[in-house]
């Protein structure tokens, strides 16, 4: 995804499986997703670089057992 939009729209498509695999706040038995505005508050405060870096590695440790995730740079 590219920009703060897309990735929330990604984000409130995801099911709930994969909303418990990404750690979403579970809620009166429903898995919320960020709002919009803390994915963008977020992303202007981190450093790009290190972001490419938690990345890969989250992406090396679970690329194999879950087929669904794909980072590209």
């Amino acid at each position: 995804m590219e920009g703060y939009k897309a990735i929330s729209g990604w984000a409130e498509d995801l099911d709930k499986k994969a909303r418990a695999r990404f750690g979403c706040r579970k809620r009166n038995g429903y898995y919320s997703v960020t709002r919009r505005s803390t994915f963008r508050e977020t992303l202007i405060r981190v450093n790009p670089e290190q972001l490419d870096l938690a990345l890969q590695g989250w992406n090396e440790q679970f690329a194999e057992e879950d087929e669904g995730l794909a980072i590209g740079w």
